[in-house]
């Protein structure tokens, strides 16, 4: 469940911090804070934000790619 909740703030401070600043890398950034803070907390497994990281890197490069072709 913690890794449910903390993914669900993680996306709405994503969309937040995108909305307000339109910055991708920061947007990712402010979306990863819950996952780290939990993870540091013990509350869910170091294997699952590998997961979420890679998952934030492959849609900013494929949004990377899409604009410069």
């Amino acid at each position: 469940w913690y890794s449910f909740w903390l993914s669900a703030f993680g996306i709405a401070i994503g969309i937040g911090v995108f909305w307000i600043f339109n910055n991708t890398p920061l947007a990712i950034f402010g979306a990863s804070l819950p996952l780290v803070l939990g993870s540091m907390q013990g509350l869910i497994n170091t294997w699952f934000i590998v997961l979420w990281f890679l998952f934030f890197i492959a849609i900013y490069s494929t949004y990377q790619w899409y604009e410069r072709s």
